[in-house]
C-alpha cells in the first residue's frame, strides 16, 4: 500500500535503479582507464619518457590521495602498531 509522500512504500529504496546504474558506470570508467595505457602503449607509439611521465604521475596521484586522507583522521593502520 502506498504511503501519503509520493507513493513509497515501506522498505522500498528510492534509488534503486540509480545505484545499478552507478555500479555499471564505475565497472566501464575503470576498464576504460585500465586498458588505456595497454593499448596506448600498444597502438600508438608513445615516446617512453612521456609514458613513463604519465604513468608516474597517476601513481602520484594515488600515493597523495592516500596522504591526504590520512591527515584528514582516517588513521590508516600502519604496520608497526599492534
Amino acid at each position: 500500500m502506498s504511503g501519503g509522500c509520493g507513493g513509497v512504500e515501506r522498505g522500498e529504496d528510492r534509488w534503486k535503479n540509480l545505484r545499478i546504474g552507478a555500479i555499471f558506470i564505475i565497472l566501464v570508467t575503470s576498464l576504460c582507464g585500465t586498458l588505456a595505457p595497454i593499448l596506448a602503449k600498444r597502438a600508438w607509439r608513445v615516446p617512453a619518457p612521456a609514458f613513463d611521465f604519465v604513468k608516474f604521475f597517476g601513481s602520484g596521484v594515488i600515493v597523495s590521495a592516500v596522504f591526504f586522507w590520512d591527515e584528514k583522521g582516517l588513521n590508516l593502520p600502519s604496520p608497526s602498531t599492534p
